[in-house]
């Protein structure tokens, strides 16, 4: 497996944690490092590099590995004496703030002083409450970007967690005996709603709350969870987010020329951009390495607006977490003499007036928006604006889709007549719609796996519209519905869905089953 760099990650956390030592160091902190070594996370040789930056603010040390066999351990706190010297135990598992009598011995006294952590001590029992550094531990290492705790009914009564990763398009589900139950799973969001996130934990009870959205504010991992109740306990996904090196435009994956036009948006400091698109698509990705673009170029002032913050970037960020407070930052950046506001998600009706408002300002707004084509884009508008809808169109600049492929094997192509799908009557008509008459696909090989897909990264299909002078005048003075016509025939002349598939369904670039369920309009 792929070795993950903690390095930075424990120095920077452990120094934090040392520069506050003497006013609180909560019991949470020393169970979870004990937990991070105890699940192979950690080796056990991270002790004495921790030890090194924990004794610049401490005359202790955590008790060596090889240490433990001398001392007989028989109660908590006490000075325990070998044959040669005499060593003060102080066991951690508490908050050690409490512990007047030894903060005054560690102070005061010459005697040399041990932190004995919880796996140390006698009758240590691992917490299934950190097994989720273990599992997210694992995720990284197989560069997955979601973490799927599902409760699941077992056959002999009761429920069970199943948990899957997804690596690209696909979910794995992981082996190994890991017998969560609901109440752990409860135990394991109170430790990270309470101690590990950007949340408040307020009244938030995992076992009455409906729904729960958070990010954790972890050196170890930068991660979004979601939770949603059900009938066997709550449901976690976790996903995965970009540490210090985001994807740019260029690293997408994305065809030439559209490339070329999310770059361009660079340089427009007004109107309203919207990258679309299916849940999971990849939709906020494309706007952060938009993001990272405008920053790159450094000519225009810009700012991002999350629910949550997805990654840390090199620019002014908001985090809102109601309406009140979206409308309250609206306003404030409309002071502000801001050029881009990027915005995670188009999802209300409040929030797509609240885009609004600042569109009409002068603000480049680019955003995203849940839909499946590029021509569909305008009944989502109309539904969330109502009234204000018409109003939107001169400042539209750009309407993308786009979605996930699997890459396919190009060591084991073979061309297939559409005739060899005789009995499978839709498939053909599909090909049919496409103009097809033949097309490559893997059948299987070594270097797949006999699977077809290689299991490496995905491939982005997407398709996009520029909206100009002439488009916009169009679409003035129609209703709806031929607005959707007149983008649907206006795509046909830039970067459609249709053109896309069928190119790479000619030359082996994509799979038929995946093509003939994502792309509909052929039914």
């Amino acid at each position: 497996m792929e070795a993950y760099d903690f390095e930075p990650l424990i120095k920077r956390e452990f120094s934090a944690m040392c520069k506050g030592i003497k006013s609180q160091v909560k019991e949470t902190y020393f169970q979870r490092l004990s937990s991070l070594v105890h699940f192979d996370l950690l080796d056990s040789s991270w002790v004495n590099i921790m030890n090194t930056y924990f004794s610049e603010h401490y005359t202790a040390e955590f008790l060596p590995a090889e240490y433990e066999k001398n001392y007989e351990i028989i109660d908590r706190g006490v000075i325990k004496r070998d044959d040669v010297t005499s060593h003060l135990l102080i066991f951690v598992d508490g908050d050690i703030t409490k512990h007047d009598i030894v903060r005054t011995k560690l102070e005061y006294e010459q005697e040399s002083a041990y932190l004995v952590l919880p796996h140390q001590q006698p009758g240590y029992r691992r917490s299934m409450r950190y097994l989720i550094d273990k599992i997210m531990r694992q995720g990284q290492i197989m560069r997955c970007t979601d973490m799927h705790f599902e409760p699941v009914a077992k056959a002999g009564g009761g429920f069970h967690y199943r948990i899957k990763f997804r690596k690209g398009i696909y979910l794995e589900e992981i082996t190994g005996d890991i017998n969560l139950v609901a109440s752990e799973m409860d135990a394991i969001l109170e430790d990270m709603i309470k101690n590990r996130s950007r949340a408040s934990f307020k009244a938030i009870q995992p076992q009455t709350e409906t729904k729960v959205s958070f990010s954790l504010v972890d050196p170890l991992y930068l991660v979004r969870c979601e939770v949603a109740r059900t009938i066997g306990g709550p449901m976690l996904i976790i996903r995965l987010l970009p540490g210090e090196t985001p994807f740019r435009v260029k690293d997408l994956g994305f065809d030439e020329k559209t490339e070329a036009i999310l770059q361009e948006l660079s340089f427009i400091p007004s109107g309203l951009s919207l990258i679309s698109g299916v849940i999971g698509s990849g939709k906020g990705t494309t706007v952060n390495a938009v993001a990272l673009d405008i920053n790159d170029a450094n000519m225009f002032s810009m700012v991002s607006v999350d629910n949550p913050i997805e990654y840390l970037g090199s620019f002014p960020q908001i985090e809102y977490t109601s309406q009140k407070q979206l409308y309250e930052i609206t306003n404030s950046i409309k002071k502000q003499d801001r050029n881009f506001v990027l915005l995670n998600e188009i999802a209300t009706t409040e929030t797509a007036r609240q885009v609004y408002n600042l569109v009409v300002s002068g603000v480049h707004v680019i955003t995203t928006i849940h839909n499946n084509r590029v021509y569909r884009v305008m009944y989502k508008l109309q539904e969330m604006l109502g009234d204000l809808y018409n109003n939107i169109i001169p400042y539209l600049n750009l309407v993308s889709y786009q979605d996930k492929y699997s890459n396919t094997c190009q060591e084991c192509l073979q061309r297939i007549d559409i005739s060899n799908y005789n009995d499978e009557p839709l498939k053909k008509q599909f090909l049919t719609f496409l103009n097809l008459t033949s097309i490559s696909q893997p059948h299987g090989c070594s270097a797949c796996a006999q699977t077809g897909i290689m299991k490496t990264g995905i491939q982005v299909v997407s398709e996009f519209l520029y909206f100009g002078t002439e488009l916009k005048d169009k679409l003035l003075r129609a209703d709806i519905h031929e607005q959707s016509r007149i983008l649907e025939t206006a795509l046909k002349e830039s970067i459609n869905l249709e053109t896309v598939i069928s190119q790479k369904l000619s030359t082996g670039k994509v799979l038929l089953k995946e093509a003939y369920s994502k792309l509909d309009s052929w039914r």
